[in-house]
């Protein structure tokens, strides 16, 4: 877990063979994709965060599709999406393709651009790289940043307390909704 906040390793205490137990909740994996410097380690907490629920609901999820096709069928829709668009400014599912194809489109030399940028610097770490993973992305976008800005996200952690921010996060939105935040037992 090089590169890896000490704040994290510090919550994260290995077991006796010198496992280190990580969820696949998005706090426990992001510091290890923004962060870490090992490709594998990345490798590995991507895939364990992108599989979460996997095989386990994937009877569940199943059930829930089919769900959805035979309420749109009932309601005289051919199928979900046609029924969910209604509402929305695309107002169809060929409309939604239409939208999604514009935007490609419209975005596409900027994310060529974006992806040359985060190839070279995966080439600085690995001089034989030819293309980027997903489990890429994330610290290299960090790197980059950091490299553009000179804004070092570590150091500003520690005028930032994890259990601080949380608490003031917590504070803040109960105050403003009207709600209370109680642990799950």
């Amino acid at each position: 877990l090089t590169g890896v906040p000490d704040d994290y390793i510090r919550a994260h205490k290995p077991d006796a063979n010198g496992n280190i137990m990580v969820s696949n909740d998005r706090e426990d994996i992001e510091p290890i994709t923004f962060y870490g410097t090992n490709a594998a380690a990345r490798r590995r907490a991507t895939v364990h965060f992108v599989n979460r629920g996997y095989p386990a609901n994937a009877q569940v999820l199943a059930k829930l599709i089919d769900a959805r096709h035979r309420l749109a069928l009932l309601c005289g829709y051919p199928n979900y999406t046609e029924m969910a668009m209604q509402d929305r400014m695309a107002a169809t599912e060929a409309g939604q393709r239409e939208f999604l194809k514009q935007a490609d489109l419209a975005s596409r030399d900027a994310a060529e651009a974006q992806n040359k940028e985060l190839l070279a610097a995966k080439r600085r770490d690995d001089p034989t790289a030819t293309s980027l993973e997903l489990s890429d992305l994330q610290h290299y976008i960090r790197v980059i940043r950091t490299e553009r800005f000179k804004f070092n996200e570590q150091e500003a952690r520690a005028y930032f307390p994890y259990a601080l921010v949380k608490e003031s996060v917590l504070a803040a939105s109960s105050k403003m909704f009207g709600i209370t935040f109680r642990p799950v037992k």
